[in-house]
């Protein structure tokens, strides 16, 4: 397959434990796995995080070699014991949109539902002097003021000409100069009319 999901998925029966893997499609990944003869603990598997990529066959494969460099893995499967936060750091390293979800637990378990990529153009997205922030860790946010003039965001004294840059500065500033990507459209809000909403499906505005 040309495109394809990254995903690591997890099991509170078995901590620090993830299953990862590719798909084409991600919505009934978990329901699959729950009522299916995988390696299947007493509590049903929840998607952590998934990410859509190009060539995923060959993205896995690096991910693996990754994993098993940095991790354990279990009886040369695709489950590793890892840390929550090193898996999304090698995810981080692979380019790709994060596939965002909706979770509604139920009996059977989580139900997942993809929402679809909006506006993907800052000039077309958001209006003059409005509002976008990025978080990291809750309680460490930049708010930057989009010019319309310039097309561009401001922080301070910056200005970005993306929300990924925007964002990618953030986390180096907060890592005191160590570089990490981020994808902006994924991670960033703005506001409309007092409440943050998230960057991922907004629509055209022109």
């Amino acid at each position: 397959m040309e495109y394809g999901y990254l995903y690591c998925i997890s099991n509170e029966s078995m901590p620090e434990i993830f299953k990862i893997g590719i798909a084409d499609q991600i919505s009934e990944l978990c329901n699959s796995f729950n009522n299916s003869d995988v390696w299947k603990p007493p509590t049903p598997y929840k998607i952590e995080f998934a990410k859509n990529v190009l060539y995923p066959i060959q993205k896995i494969t690096l991910l693996y070699k990754l994993l098993s460099r940095y991790s354990k893995q279990i009886n040369n499967s695709d489950y590793f014991k890892v840390s929550l936060e090193e898996v999304n750091t090698f995810f981080d390293l692979i380019d790709g949109d994060y596939w965002h979800k909706d979770i509604d637990e139920k009996e059977e378990g989580p139900i997942i539902n993809e929402i679809k990529q909006g506006c993907r153009n800052i000039s077309k997205c958001f209006v003059d002097k409005q509002h976008i922030r990025h978080v990291i860790n809750v309680n460490n946010i930049w708010v930057g003021v989009y010019d319309a003039l310039t097309n561009k965001i401001n922080h301070d004294t910056n200005i970005y000409k993306s929300l990924s840059g925007f964002a990618e500065n953030h986390y180096k500033v907060y890592k005191n100069g160590v570089y990490r990507s981020a994808n902006g459209w994924s991670e960033c809000e703005c506001e409309i009319d007092g409440n943050w909403i998230s960057t991922f499906n907004l629509p055209n505005l022109r």
